[in-house]
């Protein structure tokens, strides 16, 4: 095999690998994000109605408890956004390399030519300065990245509402 179709290949598999750890800290960026969410406040609610449940009374904590939640849904937001774009560069990157060996008649010698086409995506591409993530398939994990943390927060919102306007 030619150093020059290993280097592709290696390509190929190391951008696989990377589009499912991104995968991977994405989802737990999300589940830890949820799970701190949701059982912070049940901790706080159940704390409340313990104590006979007079919210008025808990107003400071339940102050408190919202700037720690939208700090908490920001951070979480922006850092997982931050994965979402690495992961769709790389994914980006691995469909120019597939589609430019489909298009090409790459035979088991691999030239120079060929591999000068993919010398933009031989590389880390998720930390890559540019926006090449921005495609259909971005866009539509975008609208769930973005109701996970929306609809928390506005969850916790209404649930504010019913409990002090209600």
């Amino acid at each position: 095999m030619s150093l020059q179709k290993e280097i592709i290949l290696g390509e190929i598999n190391g951008k696989h690998a990377a589009i499912h750890a991104y995968d991977k800290i994405i989802w737990t960026i999300r589940t830890g994000y949820l799970t701190l969410f949701y059982s912070g406040w049940a901790i706080v609610l159940n704390a409340i109605v313990d104590k006979g449940g007079d919210f008025d009374e808990f107003t400071d904590v339940i102050i408190v408890m919202l700037a720690i939640t939208f700090s908490l849904t920001a951070g979480a937001y922006i850092v997982d956004n931050n994965y979402l774009k690495r992961k769709f560069r790389v994914i980006y990157a691995l469909n120019e390399i597939l589609k430019g060996i489909v298009n090409c008649e790459v035979t088991d010698d691999i030239d120079n030519d060929v591999v000068c086409k993919f010398k933009e995506h031989i590389r880390v591409s998720g930390d890559a300065d540019n926006s090449t993530y921005d495609k259909d398939g971005y866009k539509q994990a975008l609208n769930a990245e973005t109701s996970i943390y929306l609809i928390s927060a506005l969850s916790l919102l209404a649930a504010l509402a019913y409990v002090y306007l209600g």
